[in-house]
């Protein structure tokens, strides 16, 4: 009888042990859930920028054509608003 409830404290001890281990695996995985999380929100907002970079670069690109073309002649500025459309 002795040896039976030994072993059922040992069980007993056990399973607290695995319990926390589970509470801090939990515990973990939920920051790094949130780290994850962090990560592509961050990775969003620099998409999002590099859409507002490429727009300024469009329009820069535009500007300087069409601000080339001008000196070129009005002529050339018509054939190339028709062929070179950057927007």
């Amino acid at each position: 009888m002795d040896n039976f409830s030994a072993a059922m404290r040992n069980n007993a001890s056990h399973t607290q042990q695995a319990g926390n281990l589970v509470d801090n695996a939990s515990t973990h995985a939920g920051e790094g859930g949130k780290v994850v999380g962090s990560v592509v929100a961050t990775m969003g907002a620099i998409r999002a920028s590099s859409h507002k970079v490429a727009d300024i670069i469009g329009v820069r690109r535009h500007v300087r054509n069409r601000d080339g073309h001008r000196q070129r002649g009005d002529d050339h500025a018509r054939y190339c608003n028709r062929r070179c459309r950057t927007d």
